[in-house]
């Protein structure tokens, strides 16, 4: 009995839980607070990814000409040193 007392209540508590959290979550206090630093984090984020999006270029740019070159058909001049 006391088992079903509690499959009753609990989608009620969870709901009143996830309500709650919601409000929390949505709070214009707490955004206005959290909005800035996000936006800071974010720049952060983006700096980061510009960086690595540049070595990855640099990187892609190394290997083309490394293969070029072990793919090049050399000259007997060449081969003989």
């Amino acid at each position: 009995s006391l088992n079903n007392g509690q499959t009753v209540l609990h989608p009620l508590i969870h709901k009143y839980q996830t309500h709650q959290s919601y409000k929390a979550a949505t709070d214009p206090n707490r955004i206005a607070v959290l909005s800035p630093d996000m936006r800071r984090v974010r720049a952060k984020q983006q700096l980061a990814a510009q960086q690595r999006a540049l070595l990855a270029e640099e990187e892609r740019k190394e290997r083309v000409k490394m293969e070029r070159e072990r793919k090049r058909v050399k000259s007997p001049e060449e081969e003989r040193w």
